[in-house]
């Protein structure tokens, strides 16, 4: 998959959960929804220099976990 087209993907998994947990006002909502922004930030850095493998991957891995832990934190609030 071209850079660009993973870096679409991978920073609107980001914004969902910026968005998301932005809408919680409670810590824990706040601080998912700031890692989320500053993913975001990163993937769109990605468009002016291509990250290395090892770089990339550990920010897809990082944004796979965050959203994990985004779900996680919705369902022991609900």
């Amino acid at each position: 998959m071209p850079i660009s087209a993973s870096l679409s993907i991978f920073e609107h998994t980001a914004r969902e959960i910026a968005d998301d947990m932005g809408r919680d006002p409670s810590t824990g909502a706040q601080d998912i929804a700031h890692r989320a922004r500053e993913m975001m930030e990163l993937f769109r850095s990605w468009g002016a220099q291509a990250p290395s493998d090892e770089a990339r991957a550990r920010a897809i891995q990082k944004v796979l976990d965050l959203h994990r832990e985004a779900h996680e934190y919705q369902a022991r609030r609900s």
